[in-house]
């Protein structure tokens, strides 16, 4: 049997911003919700005016195709520019929750989880494999595949109409799973019964304050895998007579592939330097009409022909990929959409949800205190932080030890990157009962990508503390000691702890 559909509008209904940045939606009783299919949908409207006022530009074939993109910026939330803003990494859409809980009418508060985000960016590489990080890519954010020139956006998609006029708005759809934000959405097999629960209220504080819109392109001469004196490809010179109306390009790649270059057909370009018969091209604006490759050596046809060469030639050109003037990102309208479920309706259910206490390092390189967890605690998450409020655990421990109740949980130190602290994860995700599917986690997010391959930057973190834990009869005492590298101090320090419930 098909699983019907139903779409329901949130209480708000203007635009999301960093100041209007909470969703209220109602599930009426009476349904039965299949909570790993429903999601939240974010209808974004990327923004943008055109770059036709550069000196000595010609504006040719009226507007281009953008590589732009809707980005989260994962370092401190203050900085509220993008060159301030940590945002290499491919972030799922719950990268933009900060808050949610979940309210029945019948049952009271369901679940009630802080640092939604922060939480959720560091199980996502090791509860999800490759094929399912990637897998989501047309409707979350961030890149496919990454280059050493930056990434390719799935907003290109969508396109721009060549209207020839100077602003456009390109307007994609979002999503985020309600599995990705509630424990109790995570089973397919129990579903989210409202004729148990009575109306049921989702409400989601959203981190707007992080949304960013970026072209996707690195600057080529503060990138070290692209040099200064080639930029994305400079053009190879010659004194060839006639009209320059395709440029060969001297940067050789490793594949007979496209996705390894910055170009594509549709996209504006414009010359960053270098002379034509004589005369300097700098500032002038073409657009790519076609791509050629032979011997993996890429050419481009422009839709306009640059200029004639007499007999002085092409010298010292290099060509860099258009950014628009002005870039910006909103959130037009949201929804949820839930699927119904065929599973047998909800008659009590335990589940696990999550506390959170949050602690200040002040950039300390060791660290050693100790916390309460409450009793039905059945493990402990320990984010760490070189940022205030950073989404990514990013601190790089040299060491970290964990004793509870006076007792020691190893029995030497737990390196990163090692059996033992592949142990402690793996044991953390059988208490459980989830198999990881990746040990991908420990990772730098800030790993270099070699020129040529084409990787995704998954927001791994540096090293959590993944401690199982037992339920007993009282508070357990836990103690933390860790060594940090003396290059990440450590700021914020947030402990998650996975508490058991029922309803």
């Amino acid at each position: 049997m098909s699983e019907k559909k139903i779409r329901i509008l949130p209480v708000q209904a203007d635009k999301l911003t960093a100041d209007n940045n909470l969703l209220d939606i109602e599930i009426p009783a009476g349904l039965l919700v299949n909570g790993v299919k429903s999601y939240v949908s974010l209808f974004m409207k990327m923004l943008f005016t055109e770059t036709n006022t550069t000196a000595g530009a010609t504006n040719s074939g009226g507007s281009g195709i953008y590589n732009l993109d809707a980005i989260i910026n994962v370092g401190d939330p203050s900085k509220t520019t993008l060159t301030e803003a940590v945002s290499n990494v491919k972030v799922p859409t719950v990268g933009l929750v900060r808050n949610a809980n979940i309210i029945s009418s019948n049952k009271g508060m369901i679940e009630n989880i802080r640092d939604v985000n922060a939480l959720r960016l560091s199980q996502y590489s090791v509860e999800k494999n490759y094929n399912e990080r990637t897998g989501d890519a047309h409707t979350s954010f961030g890149a496919c595949t990454t280059q050493p020139w930056g990434y390719m956006s799935p907003f290109i998609d969508k396109g721009n109409k060549d209207y020839g006029i100077t602003s456009q708005n390109l307007l994609k759809e979002v999503r985020i799973p309600l599995s990705d934000i509630f424990n109790i959405c995570k089973r397919q097999d129990i579903p989210l019964d409202t004729n148990y629960l009575g109306k049921t209220t989702i409400h989601l504080e959203l981190d707007i304050r992080r949304l960013f819109a970026d072209s996707g392109y690195k600057d080529p001469d503060a990138d070290p895998f692209i040099k200064a004196d080639v930029g994305y490809g400079s053009v190879t010179d010659n004194a060839v007579a006639g009209d320059v109306t395709s440029l060969a390009l001297n940067r050789k790649y490793l594949n007979n592939n496209e996705s390894e270059c910055p170009f594509y057909i549709g996209q504006r370009i414009v010359v960053k330097s270098g002379t034509l018969d004589g005369v300097n091209m700098a500032g002038q604006i073409r657009k790519v009409a076609g791509l050629g490759f032979g011997g993996n050596v890429m050419s481009l046809q422009l839709d306009v022909k640059l200029g004639t060469n007499a007999a002085a030639g092409v010298v010292d050109l290099i060509i860099i990929p258009l950014a628009p003037a002005t870039q910006s990102v909103e959130i037009q309208r949201t929804e949820l959409v839930i699927c119904e479920s065929n599973a047998s309706p909800m008659n009590g259910y335990n589940y696990s949800t999550y506390t959170l206490e949050k602690d200040q390092g002040g950039d300390v390189t060791s660290f050693n205190r100790q916390y309460e967890i409450e009793q039905e605690a059945i493990s402990l998450l320990v984010h760490t932080s070189t940022k205030p409020n950073g989404l990514l655990s990013d601190v790089r421990q040299n060491s970290q030890r964990v004793m509870i109740d006076n007792e020691q949980t190893t029995n030497r130190d737990v390196h990163r990157h090692t059996p033992l602290y592949n142990n402690r994860l793996i044991r953390y995700y059988l208490n459980e009962g989830i198999p990881p599917h990746s040990l991908a986690q420990g990772k730098s997010v800030n790993q270099p990508v070699a020129s040529g391959e084409g990787s995704v930057k998954n927001p791994n973190s540096e090293m959590w503390i993944y401690e199982p834990l037992e339920q007993t009869a009282k508070m357990k005492l836990v103690e933390l000691d860790m060594t940090m590298d003396g290059s990440r101090k450590l700021n914020d320090i947030k402990l998650f702890k996975e508490v058991v419930r029922q309803i």
